[in-house]
C-alpha cells in the first residue's frame, strides 16, 4: 500500500507542477482530471491491444517500435479529442503540453498500477522505477501534445512543429523501450545502456522544458502581454531578488 500512496503523491505533485506552467489562461481542474482519467482509460485499451499484437513480433527492436507506435498514437488521439470536444477550453498554445502531460500522467499511473499488481508483494524500493515511468510518460505525451496545441491555435509554422514534436516523442519512446528490453535480456544495464538511458532522459527533459518556455511565451503574447507574471517563479524569484539586493548594497557602499 505504501508504494501506491507514494506514487499517487508524486503524481499529484507532478500535476501541480504542470498546472503551474499554465500562467495566463488556466485550465479548470475538472478538465485536467478528465485528461488524467482519459489517459488511464486509453492505456487500459492500448495495453489490451499490445498483449495481442506484441506476440506477433519477436525482436526487441520490433517490440519497442510497436509499443511506441501504439502509445504515442493513443496520446495524440486523446489530446486531439479534447481539443475538438472542448474547443473553448483548448484555446491556448500551452494547452497542448498541459493536456498532453495530464494524459501521459494518467497512462503512467494505469501502467504502473497494472505492473505492480503483477508483483506478489510490491516494495517501496520499486518506487524509483515507477517514478521514471511516470516522468517518461508525462514528458513524451507533453511533447506530442505541444504540437497539437500549436496546430489548434494556428501558431505560424505549426505544421513543421507538429511533425517535429510527434517524431521526437516517438523516437524517445522507441529508444527508451529498446534500451530497457535489451537490458532485461541480461538482467543488468551495461555501461553503454546506462549512458544511453541518462542521455535519453536528459534530452527529453530539456526538450520538454524548451517547449514549456516557448509555449508560455506564446501564451503571454496572446492573453496577457503586459503581465508581470513569469514562468520562473519561486525559488528563482528569491534567488534573483537576493542577487539584485546584493548588487544594490555593493553600489551603495
Amino acid at each position: 500500500m505504501a508504494i501506491y500512496l507514494a506514487l499517487g503523491l508524486c503524481a499529484l505533485l507532478a500535476a501541480l507542477l504542470v498546472y503551474r506552467y499554465d500562467l495566463y489562461e488556466r485550465e479548470p481542474w475538472y478538465m485536467l482530471a478528465l485528461a488524467i482519467v482519459m489517459g488511464a482509460a486509453g492505456m487500459r485499451l492500448v495495453g489490451a491491444i499490445e498483449l495481442v499484437s506484441l506476440v506477433l513480433v519477436d525482436s526487441n527492436v520490433a517490440v519497442a517500435a510497436l509499443a511506441a507506435l501504439h502509445e504515442e498514437a493513443a496520446r495524440i488521439v486523446l489530446v486531439v479529442a479534447i481539443a475538438f470536444v472542448f474547443p473553448r477550453q483548448f484555446n491556448d498554445p500551452m494547452d497542448g503540453i498541459v493536456y498532453g502531460s495530464m494524459v501521459g500522467l494518467g497512462m503512467a499511473l494505469e501502467e504502473s498500477f497494472y505492473l505492480l499488481g503483477l508483483v506478489a508483494a510490491p516494495d517501496v524500493l520499486l518506487l524509483p522505477v515507477e517514478l521514471v515511468r511516470l516522468l517518461g510518460h508525462l514528458v513524451m505525451a507533453g511533447i506530442a501534445g505541444f504540437g497539437i496545441g500549436l496546430a489548434r491555435t494556428r501558431v505560424p509554422g505549426w505544421p513543421s512543429q507538429l511533425v517535429r514534436c510527434v517524431i521526437v516523442a516517438f523516437l524517445l519512446h522507441f529508444l527508451w523501450d529498446w534500451v530497457a528490453l535489451e537490458a532485461s535480456d541480461t538482467s543488468s544495464l551495461t555501461s553503454a545502456q546506462t549512458l544511453a538511458s541518462i542521455a535519453l532522459m536528459l534530452f527529453g527533459i530539456f526538450f520538454y522544458g524548451s517547449l514549456v518556455v516557448l509555449g508560455s511565451r506564446l501564451s503571454k503574447q496572446m492573453f496577457a502581454p503586459t503581465s508581470s507574471v513569469g514562468l520562473w517563479g519561486w525559488p528563482f524569484t528569491v534567488l534573483f531578488n537576493t542577487k539584485s539586493s546584493g548588487r544594490v548594497r555593493e553600489r551603495s557602499d
